[in-house]
């Protein structure tokens, strides 16, 4: 395979791949309430939400690897 095609080849894999990379947008919210302060999470496109701890982090992370 000459230079050029193995280049072609590459940009293709990572066209591709870049493709499949989708990464999601959430939105991070500081609360302020009586008795606590908290962070919170929103998904727009499920409409999800919690509290954003160290487990959600944890499991944010993970989806990375």
């Amino acid at each position: 395979m000459s230079g050029s095609a193995k280049q072609t080849k590459s940009r293709i894999s990572k066209k591709e791949f870049l493709e499949l990379a989708i990464i999601e947008e959430q939105f991070i919210f500081y609360c302020l309430e009586k008795k606590q302060r908290l962070w919170r999470f929103f998904d727009a496109r499920t409409y999800r939400s919690g509290p954003f701890d160290k487990q959600y982090l944890i499991s944010l992370m993970e989806q990375l690897v």
